[in-house]
């Protein structure tokens, strides 16, 4: 905390999760007390890993990073503290070292952050 953002996970499976995400006023990304849009790639990066966990059991929990963005879009909507998102990520193909994932944030209504990307396991001796 505060970096852990999901809140919890609603629905998954071996290819996709669904987790929300409830905006704390202690959220270090909040700027002027809103949640911005590309604040998105965060949260679906962490979704991704819990996935990537979930496909693989047996893993060992490490830090990881976001390796590579193909592509994205974010919205410009005002999201303010208190505010749940919803995130939902698809596992698209990859090992236990690197996965590519493809997904989404909503806000009420409306998509907010989709994107592509690439995370990976780092080193266990990595601080």
């Amino acid at each position: 905390a505060p970096m852990l953002m999901l809140s919890a996970v609603q629905q998954y499976d071996d290819e996709q999760i669904r987790c929300i995400s409830r905006i704390e006023k202690n959220n270090p990304l909040l700027s002027q007390g809103h949640f911005p849009c590309t604040g998105g790639l965060e949260l679906l990066a962490q979704a991704c890993g819990v996935l990537l966990g979930i496909k693989h059991p047996g893993l060992e929990v490490r830090p990881g990073a976001i390796v590579q963005i193909k592509s994205f879009q974010a919205s410009n909507a005002a999201i303010p503290a208190g505010s749940a998102l919803q995130i939902q990520a698809f596992f698209r193909g990859g090992n236990t070292e690197a996965a590519l994932f493809d997904g989404h944030v909503s806000f009420n209504t409306g998509q907010i952050f989709q994107g592509s990307l690439m995370i990976a396991l780092l080193p266990e001796d990595t601080q």
